[in-house]
């Protein structure tokens, strides 16, 4: 986690965005139950004392990834990109090409792995 540059908020979508640049894959599993109570023990962003903390960590993450927080392979075409995410339909739809999962090329591991 960057903490430096997101202390509070937007650190796992960072995370996980530099571990794609990596080539690394994220895995999604159905067995899994995770529950995550956005904001539970510090309180919402929109508060004013908030506010300008959660803008500047915005404006940075957009500032680090521009177009690919746009390009979300994982994201729904029929789902509006438009204002609040997942609020209503896109129309027209998003480009809906195939997915694949294309495994992760080979490396040689250090001795001792």
């Amino acid at each position: 986690m960057d903490e430096a540059r997101f202390a509070v908020a937007l650190n796992d979508v960072d995370y996980c965005l530099r571990l794609r640049q990596a080539g690394k894959r994220i895995v999604f599993t159905p067995h899994a139950k995770l529950v995550h109570a956005e904001s539970a023990s510090r309180g919402k962003d929109d508060r004013a004392d908030r506010r300008d903390r959660f803008e500047r960590e915005r404006c940075l993450l957009r500032a680090r990834w521009g177009e690919l927080l746009n390009e979300d392979p994982t994201y729904n075409p029929q789902l509006s990109r438009d204002g609040v995410p997942y609020s209503g339909l896109a129309w027209p739809p998003g480009p809906r090409t195939p997915r694949y999962n294309h495994l992760p090329t080979a490396r040689d591991l250090p001795l001792g792995f």
